[in-house]
């Protein structure tokens, strides 16, 4: 249907109440349903079948409560399925006086569209900030995490083995009464085989929610991916390197230890985001 109006349409909460004026007989009162509004005219629907180019008086109530005497006539008219007939009409000989108060409705009213309208983008803007904020704080998480793991992996092998033996020969005497030296020396491998995992689960968990941040939707996928790639690679070039390192060696065995360790890590992070997730879908 074309758009024919010439003011914009207000829309407004009330009934009106009509009665036929350019016949004669009792006049019959219709309740209906206010759609919209304008200084020029109304938009309604009611139950009744009116006739197109027909004069009815009215009483419109407005949004302040005040009721308006006014008269109509039926412009256009369209019957919808649900046998509802939804019509138009135009005022005939509106005061200005009320003109103007519908008039100045619909400033207030696309006034407070506006509004909501900046606070929307208001809100977008800061969600965006938050959004870059978290990024950039997980990337720089992350990125102490490798300088630590660099540092701990590049020790050399007099100090690193010098501060296992030690923490390894206080938990022996106190799971021992008098620890023998192959029992120390037990419990410095276990520390060491600990240390690789737990190190290298909490970069696999960081680089996991570091690609969950960046990426969104499907491509998280590849993010996830993309974070086992790295962490794999750090997992062996770790141990790589440290043939180079005085007193160090490369071994597979705790590459594989790294690389066990980062998954537990990743998997443990995409699967608290599946749990959230679910939580939040059924709490709603």
């Amino acid at each position: 249907m074309q758009e024919r109006r010439r003011n914009q349409r207000i829309e407004l909460e009330g009934k009106l109440v009509v009665k036929r004026m350019d016949q004669g007989g009792k006049a019959e009162r219709i309740g209906i349903a206010i759609n919209d509004c304008s200084k020029t005219g109304v938009g309604f629907t009611c139950m009744e079948r009116l006739e197109m180019g027909a004069v009815y008086e009215a009483f419109l109530t407005i949004w302040t409560k005040e009721v308006l005497h006014v008269f109509l006539e039926v412009v256009r008219a369209e019957n919808k399925q649900n046998g509802k007939f939804e019509y138009g009409a135009i005022f005939i000989g509106m005061s200005e006086m009320d003109a103007s108060r519908i008039e100045t409705y619909g400033t207030i009213q696309k006034m407070n569209e506006y509004g909501n309208q900046l606070r929307m983008k208001q809100g977008k803007h800061r969600n965006l900030w938050l959004e870059l904020t978290v990024i950039v704080a997980s990337v720089l998480a992350l990125a102490l995490l490798v300088y630590f793991v660099m540092i701990v992996s590049f020790q050399s092998g007099v100090s690193s083995t010098n501060v296992t033996m030690r923490l390894a020969d206080r938990i022996a005497r106190i799971v021992f009464v008098d620890p023998e030296q192959e029992q120390i020396e037990t419990v410095s491998r276990m520390i060491r085989y600990g240390a690789h995992l737990a190190l290298f689960f909490v970069v696999g968990l960081v680089t996991a929610f570091v690609s969950m941040v960046i990426f969104r939707g499907y491509f998280r996928i590849l993010g996830i991916l993309l974070s086992g790639a790295v962490c794999y690679m750090m997992a062996y070039y770790t141990e790589y390197f440290k043939q180079y390192v005085d007193g160090r060696h490369f071994q597979m065995t705790d590459v594989q230890l790294n690389w066990y360790g980062c998954l537990a890590g990743i998997f443990c992070m995409v699967g608290s985001y599946f749990l959230n997730r679910l939580l939040v879908k059924m709490s709603s």
